[in-house]
């Protein structure tokens, strides 16, 4: 039977910030992260990055992720994984899970889902585990509300 799943960490928003970054993850081998209600200063789409070196810097470049489509199972080139398709400044929320957090040698999954959509199948194409998550909006700006919770199983 596998390990449970606990709460890592979690951010209510109290001031404005431009980005939210959990650190100190590379023990887990599943992740998943919820955003609930996020609001932001800029119209973006909420989106996820990860790090390979515990946050000293983040896979931001064109394909360092690599959304596969639904239909014809091609591949494109992203920055980030987004978690729902239209930009906005009001309320939004998303689901990212990622199976294979921590493995070593093997590109990383992650699924992402939000109330209507399933998102197409996510890559990053990383031979090191993964340690730490940063949630951000990918027009910049600040997270002006919401709440992010962060679980994990080890």
């Amino acid at each position: 039977m596998p390990n449970p799943w606990v709460l890592i960490d979690s951010w209510t928003f109290s001031v404005n910030i431009t980005e939210r970054d959990f650190l100190n993850l590379g023990a887990y081998s599943e992740l998943n992260a919820l955003l609930r209600n996020i609001t932001t200063a800029n119209s973006g789409l909420l989106q996820a990055q990860v790090s390979i070196n515990n946050g000293s810097s983040w896979l931001t470049a064109s394909g360092d992720y690599k959304e596969v489509s639904g239909n014809d199972g091609s591949q494109a080139n992203l920055a980030a994984a987004s978690l729902h398709i239209t930009a906005a400044t009001t309320a939004r929320g998303g689901h990212v899970w990622f199976p294979n957090w921590n493995m070593p040698t093997v590109p990383k999954v992650a699924s992402r889902r939000n109330l209507n959509t399933t998102l197409g199948a996510l890559l990053i194409p990383q031979a090191n585990g993964l340690n730490a998550l940063r949630i951000n909006n990918s027009a910049g700006g600040n997270l002006t509300a919401g709440q992010i919770f962060v679980w994990g199983r080890l």
